[in-house]
């Protein structure tokens, strides 16, 4: 193809070591002193607005949880309840080959469910709590390193 002179176009290219890495202007002036607390306050308001929604999503997360066990252990009580109080006999079929145990046997198991249920519960709530303070360990140690880089910039100049 062959193209003008006139249309073709001068084009300054550019070295970007890495092409995720932003390319910005770093003068000594008041701007980017605005530009920099600008992007302090925009990256404080990401991580509030993430924390709601963390914390609105394990909320809504244990609340239907709830809802559900509630509703599956009433379903078992239901279905206990319409048990006969003592095992019917088969002739022929000793009582451990029945095919459903014995409304006791299902009682205790339903018990065993909901301290189950607490206990798993509990664990969640705990790695919830050391998921969080990890968060707030990291974000510690990046905000000490980030006063360290400008007490030395605020040094050179």
């Amino acid at each position: 193809m062959v193209t003008k002179k006139s249309e073709s176009k001068t084009q300054s290219f550019y070295f970007v070591p890495a092409p995720f890495v932003p390319v910005w202007e770093w003068s000594n002036d008041e701007a980017r002193d605005e530009k920099w607390e600008s992007f302090k306050s925009n990256v404080k308001t990401f991580k509030e607005q993430f924390e709601d929604l963390q914390k609105t999503s394990l909320d809504a997360a244990k609340e239907q949880w709830d809802i559900y066990f509630d509703y599956t252990s009433k379903m078992q009580q239901t279905f206990i309840d319409a048990l006969p109080d003592e095992v019917p006999s088969i002739p022929g079929f000793p009582p451990i080959f029945m095919p459903v145990p014995p409304k006791a046997v299902l009682k205790k198991g339903k018990e065993l469910r909901e301290e189950r249920n607490k206990h798993n519960k509990e664990q969640f709530d705990s790695a919830v709590d050391y998921a969080k303070k990890r968060r707030d360990h990291a974000e510690e140690a990046i905000s000490e390193g980030v006063k360290d880089i400008e007490e030395k910039i605020k040094k050179k100049e």
